[in-house]
């Protein structure tokens, strides 16, 4: 069975961030709804992808082992191209998450782009005492929309008129609800 691939709104909102701002970006939301798939999709944009899981035990044992360690495997001493892409999903569930990603950015935040992805827990660190403060920035990563259904890239414009919208995808919104594997059928 192939999947299918569906384009969400936040790819847009990521790659832009990632060529404007020199800060981390975080994508939070319920599960099913394309977190990792966003982070993973640029994965051909960049010459050095880098995936690390934590729900993965190699990868988590080598998060445990600190920012030098996960440096030596990407070998940011050797790197001479354009730099890389790296995404930590599901790092939340490491009680020092927020220790490793300040000392890795603190670190590599120069040479490569960093994507974390996680479920709301991702929104704790909002607190006073944040040691991550502009560092990174949040996307709260939604189900699907009326409007993205429509419409998943930005606008260009602010208004735009309207646009003709199937009734069996208002129907299948409905029954299913806004999460992508439904629409992905």
């Amino acid at each position: 069975m192939t999947q299918r691939k569906m384009k969400r709104t936040y790819v847009e909102l990521v790659e832009n961030h990632i060529q404007n701002y020199r800060q981390m970006v975080f994508l939070a939301g319920p599960r099913q709804v394309g977190k990792t798939t966003v982070g993973k999709s640029f994965a051909k944009q960049f010459s050095s992808f880098y995936y690390f899981n934590w729900d993965e035990q190699e990868d988590r044992q080598l998060i445990i082992k600190g920012p030098k360690a996960v440096g030596e495997i990407i070998g940011f001493d050797k790197m001479k191209k354009r730099p890389p892409l790296i995404v930590f999903d599901e790092i939340h569930k490491n009680r020092n998450w927020k220790q490793f990603l300040k000392g890795f950015f603190d670190l590599y935040g120069e040479e490569c782009q960093i994507i974390v992805t996680g479920s709301a827990k991702l929104n704790v660190f909002k607190a006073g005492g944040d040691s991550l403060m502009g560092r990174y920035f949040l996307y709260r990563v939604h189900p699907l929309s009326v409007g993205e259904l429509i419409r998943p890239t930005l606008p260009q414009k602010e208004l735009h008129p309207p646009k003709p919208f199937l009734e069996k995808k208002l129907k299948d919104l409905l029954k299913y609800g806004g999460f992508p594997e439904p629409f992905l059928r």
